[in-house]
């Protein structure tokens, strides 16, 4: 094979390869026969897509380019307002990002974005489509995640199949062992499809998956001088939110699973996720690491978003990110939690509120010199 395309797995050439794919890792698992229904979209849209897939393998492998600009990488726990941070930042035009269209289409983007993309939107307002973890109407341009990127390209280790297949949660979730290390395909793959955006856009990228934040050592293998974003949050708000967020795949799962079911395996999913970001943070050189607050971000938005365009090194254009940020204010979404499950999830995250805390008084120290 031309050494030009080496970097591309060989079996992607086979002509529906993404079909086989996807029977091999659904034929792994114990379905639930009541959930069948939503498999079929699946195999349906790898067959649609077919023709394009290959079209943009070939392209893909006579374009690929070396980053040269450092990507600006924003970490934390689901729902600790990096989502929150990503679109503000993506305000900027002098970023790249990864949209839905991208996350969705990862293979065939290049070649079908600016036809596809218009008609499916067209399609979603009329339809009135949501994007329910967000509680939020389905836009392909606002920010997506890389890692949903693997799992549409069936990489089987993609930590978000825990959502597709929740009672294998910790095959896919396989940071809550003790002895975690990312399979390193899924780490070249993830590279392959951050340089594919890169060459695509030639523009500096900012990046957001909750997972790349227990995956540092591997991030800094491949961009050793990445800027990293960190956000803290309230851990109850996080954990609350998470649970409701997390309750709203239950229908779209290839298994049944319940709210219940994952509000006991959350717990020591947050507690091992933070302690496995400790424990890797003192790797990144300490003027490449940022730590902020979800809610000083919201409190004061002028003065911590200046502190991170000074941190990533850019120009801080208030002009355009303020005024997004006017018009589309953080709303909070209230949830019904009885007091009794507040005060027992507040007792099994006092210690993690506690580091918090610190870290919080830190910031406003520096903030103050």
């Amino acid at each position: 094979m031309n050494k030009k395309r080496s970097h591309i797995p060989k079996k992607e050439w086979l002509p529906f390869y993404p079909i086989f794919a996807f029977i091999s890792i659904i034929f792994s698992k114990k379905l639930s026969w009541s959930k069948v229904h939503n498999i079929i979209s699946w195999p349906l849209r790898y067959l649609i897509c077919e023709p394009f897939r290959l079209i943009e393998l070939l392209i893909e492998s006579t374009q690929r380019q070396k980053i040269t600009t450092n990507p600006i990488i924003i970490l934390g726990h689901w729902r600790s307002g990096t989502t929150f941070m990503h679109e503000l930042l993506i305000q900027d035009k002098k970023f790249a990002y990864f949209n839905i269209y991208k996350v969705m289409f990862p293979d065939i983007y290049l070649t079908t974005e600016k036809l596809l993309k218009p008609l499916l939107q067209r399609i979603s307002s009329l339809l009135k489509l949501q994007l329910a973890y967000h509680r939020r109407d389905l836009n392909f341009d606002i920010p997506g995640e890389e890692e949903f990127a693997l799992q549409t390209l069936l990489h089987p280790k993609s930590a978000y199949w825990a959502a597709t297949f929740p009672r294998n949660y910790k095959q896919f979730y396989d940071f809550t062992k003790s002895d975690y290390s990312p399979s390193k395909s899924l780490m070249q793959q993830w590279h392959r499809v951050v340089s594919k955006l890169y060459t695509s856009t030639n523009k500096r990228l900012v990046l957001k998956s909750p997972i790349n934040t227990i995956r540092i050592k591997e991030i800094l293998d491949f961009y050793p001088k990445a800027k990293f974003i960190y956000i803290h949050r309230n851990p109850e708000d996080v954990y609350f939110s998470n649970i409701r967020a997390l309750s709203t795949n239950i229908p779209y799962a290839f298994q049944n699973f319940s709210t219940q079911q994952y509000e006991d395996v959350s717990l020591e999913a947050y507690k091992r996720f933070h302690d496995l970001y400790v424990k890797q943070r003192s790797l990144i050189p300490e003027e490449n690491l940022l730590e902020v607050h979800f809610e000083n971000i919201i409190s004061n938005p002028t003065e911590n978003l200046s502190k991170v365009y000074q941190f990533i090194g850019e120009h801080f254009d208030r002009k355009t990110i303020l005024g997004f940020l006017k018009k589309n204010p953080y709303k909070p979404k209230g949830q019904r939690i009885s007091e009794e499950k507040r005060h027992e999830i507040s007792d099994e995250l006092k210690s993690y509120q506690n580091l918090i805390n610190v870290a919080k008084k830190d910031e406003n120290t520096h903030s103050t010199r």
